[in-house]
């Protein structure tokens, strides 16, 4: 992606090297996954929700590459990096002067705080009166944000609508700038046409829920009692998983660690004892599982342990 022309090409051919696989779409799909998860770790700051780094050291020049990749991802593969806050990636893929609503930065900086401070501030903002606890707790959250006023019922949604608008569209400037200059002008006409509405739908289709996983799977029209079985902890297994693990389980039977609407297919194996293992095929989202479990605990635990093996199970093979 030092050079632009690769985002003309519709579609690529991706291999991996040492890896015997074959691009039907997975090896894309996983590719662009992949990339990005290494590019929060070098790029961006932040815990769960993320914003783009300007430091010392950055080299800057890796920045408008990082807009030639997000273009060509989603027009390649419909990928977006969504753990980057939703306003910050409107301006990268917009322009970084794009007029955001306040609710939708407002509630991007939600996600962008912790736990612990984002249950504080939606407390608060149930109280006509802080107790001194409370305003004690939200002036030790914000002023790590710069704030210097007192919160106080009357001025708190203002003061979080200031320091969002900061946090995610102005401190990040200059990276986003950098990052969208590299759009290839050839892909401007398809995201010129897109509002910032427009951007946010998209965000929202790709964001990993339960719901969402369930509503992908597709199950063989006939079945045993042992297969309906399995089929009943794959869902209770998906409705107990948390968001990491959730993304980690798409991603490692679909390539991709957003929901890009794909099907994905339940077929059966009959695997068992050291062998038993799911087996997916990513190009196809084709997920083949064992009959032979007796209960949901071991089906639950071993597919934890599979999705934590990360020097085996993301290995691809021919087969």
């Amino acid at each position: 992606y030092g050079n632009e022309n690769i985002c003309q090409e519709y579609p690529i051919d991706i291999e991996f090297e040492s890896e015997e696989a074959i691009d039907h779409g997975g090896v894309q799909r996983e590719m662009f996954s992949a990339f990005w998860e290494q590019a929060y770790l070098q790029l961006f700051e932040g815990a769960t929700i993320l914003t783009p780094l300007i430091h010392p050291q950055t080299d800057t020049t890796v920045f408008p590459v990082l807009g030639r990749i997000l273009s060509h991802g989603y027009l390649v593969t419909g990928f977006l990096p969504i753990r980057i806050a939703l306003p910050t990636l409107i301006c990268m893929l917009l322009g970084p002067g794009r007029l955001i609503p306040s609710d939708i930065v407002e509630g991007a900086f939600l996600d962008y705080l912790c736990c612990v401070e984002r249950e504080t501030i939606k407390e608060a903002f149930g109280h006509q009166v802080f107790t001194h606890e409370m305003q004690s707790m939200l002036l030790n959250t914000l002023s790590r944000y710069g704030c210097r006023q007192v919160p106080t019922p009357s001025n708190l949604q203002q003061l979080l609508q200031q320091i969002a608008k900061y946090e995610l569209c102005v401190k990040p400037t200059a990276a986003v700038a950098a990052i969208h200059s590299g759009i290839p002008s050839i892909h401007s006409p398809f995201w010129n046409n897109l509002t910032v509405q427009d951007v946010q739908s998209l965000y929202k289709s790709l964001t990993v829920t339960a719901l969402r996983v369930l509503g992908i799977l597709q199950f063989p029209d006939t079945t045993n009692a042992a297969e309906k079985q399995i089929l009943g902890y794959l869902s209770s297994m998906v409705g107990n998983m948390n968001e990491v693990q959730l993304q980690n389980f798409l991603c490692f039977v679909t390539g991709s660690s957003v929901v890009l609407g794909k099907a994905i297919h339940i077929q059966f194996n009959g695997l068992s004892g050291l062998a038993r293992r799911p087996i997916v095929h990513t190009c196809d989202c084709l997920l083949e599982l064992p009959v032979a479990y007796s209960n949901f605990q071991d089906f639950f635990s071993e597919w934890l342990a599979v999705l934590s093996d990360t020097g085996n199970c993301w290995t691809m093979n021919s087969l």
